[in-house]
């Protein structure tokens, strides 16, 4: 479709965070980009909302692009949210040098706070360390828990797979307060997710201007 002047819908680009978060991707700090972030783009939900009764709209962010060495607007998603669950969007850190990105996540809907721990240490599996059960079963990593002032090994264990869902193992994510752990949860799978929109590039800061509002 035709864009007004100054904006450039991509045809390629990183997929929001809560639309398919990589649960690996945040758990170190993002890269120093040196370049200010920009400000948030009043965003406006488009019609092209999907059926469901927990559907949610979760706007859009800045996004860094090494290629144009530029910052790009990742669109906001229509979410089925998964249950139990509330996202935590990402937000741009001030750190010396410049800023980097926090990894948004999907915290348990009944935590009042949120806690942040010391650097996790490294994994003890690459993978299973049992025999599966049955053809539907996967396998979710173990993982490092925070108990009494101290870490401890969780060992990885099999789960039984459930139609239309995938489960999401639990994971950390980094900020600049701490590490913040995130406990294994069902989500549904990418067809049953939403609906999500392409990224833009601005090449001319129309954004900036009081009145202006983007739709997907």
């Amino acid at each position: 479709p035709a864009t007004e002047a100054g904006v450039q819908v991509l045809t390629r680009g990183p997929i929001h965070e809560a639309f398919a978060e990589a649960p690996n991707l945040g758990a170190t700090a993002g890269a120093l980009i040196t370049k200010a972030p920009r400000f948030p783009i009043t965003e406006l939900p488009p019609d092209q909302r999907p059926e469901g009764n927990n559907v949610a709209w979760i706007p859009g962010y800045w996004g860094w692009d090494d290629d144009r060495s530029d910052y790009i607007w990742l669109s906001g998603v229509w979410r089925d949210i998964p249950p139990g669950r509330q996202w935590v969007p990402g937000y741009w850190g001030t750190v010396e040098g410049g800023s980097r990105w926090v990894s948004g996540f999907w915290r348990d809907a009944a935590q009042t706070e949120v806690i942040y721990l010391p650097s996790p240490p490294e994994p003890l599996e690459a993978g299973p360390s049992s025999p599966t059960p049955g053809p539907d079963n996967v396998w979710t990593s173990g993982s490092w828990v925070w108990q009494q002032n101290r870490y401890d090994w969780q060992p990885g264990y099999w789960v039984a797979q459930q139609p239309d869902w995938i489960w999401s193992p639990a994971h950390y994510t980094w900020t600049p307060r701490g590490y913040v752990y995130v406990p294994g949860f069902w989500d549904h799978d990418i067809i049953h997710r939403g609906v999500m929109f392409a990224p833009v590039y601005y090449d001319q800061p129309v954004y900036m201007h009081s009145s202006y509002s983007y739709s997907p």
